[in-house]
């Protein structure tokens, strides 16, 4: 296809012997309308993307799906919460030692939840520093959070993995001295029984 020279166009010698004209500056016009169309392209690909929904506020508009921020925990071990509770010590696949070791604070008021549901809300005596009470927990197989506060301010967040079948055995000590010592909890799970001196 030949394309033949305007008359009221200057040519150069070479574009004269190929029948094309020299080109002109586009006009401001012609490129704001380029550049629109160019605009509406993407947007209506971008509307048509995968993962994208369209907007029923606004029909003809489309609202991108974030991604999730953390992964969603799968089904299967995800807990039921009917299933966390204090049962027999036969039962449980978790046995709960709570004590006082502090002469200052006692008696000190002690609430401990595993992933969310309470399960221990008294107060703990000393009683000589060798007292230990049993909570025995049933608690689904997988991962749990416990988490206990003391009435004084002190607490801790711990996370706990029961396997499926098997027990656990927990010491969960309130602490408290005179000498500047801030008031907090110590832990301690083992996979087999505890033993207290």
């Amino acid at each position: 296809m030949n394309f033949v020279p305007d008359a009221a166009e200057p040519t150069s010698v070479a574009s004269r012997r190929m029948g094309m004209r020299r080109r002109q500056p586009m006009a401001k016009g012609v490129r704001l309308a380029v550049a629109t169309g160019v605009l509406c392209l993407l947007v209506a690909a971008c509307e048509s993307s995968p993962g994208s929904t369209p907007d029923q506020d606004h029909p003809g508009k489309t609202v991108t799906a974030e991604p999730p921020t953390s992964p969603r925990p799968d089904a299967s071990t995800t807990a039921d919460v009917s299933d966390i509770r204090l049962v027999d010590e036969a039962d449980a696949d978790l046995v709960l030692y709570v004590s006082n070791q502090s002469f200052t604070d006692s008696p000190v008021s002690i609430q401990i939840a595993i992933d969310g549901v309470q399960l221990v809300d008294q107060t703990f005596a000393i009683e000589g520093g060798h007292n230990w009470f049993t909570f025995p927990m049933s608690l689904p197989p997988g991962e749990h959070v416990l988490t206990a506060t003391s009435g004084t301010g002190a607490s801790i967040e711990q996370a706990i993995e029961i396997p499926d079948g098997e027990q656990r055995w927990a010491a969960l000590d309130y602490w408290h001295s005179p000498k500047g010592e801030p008031r907090r909890f110590t832990w301690h799970i083992s996979t087999e029984p505890i033993r207290f001196a």
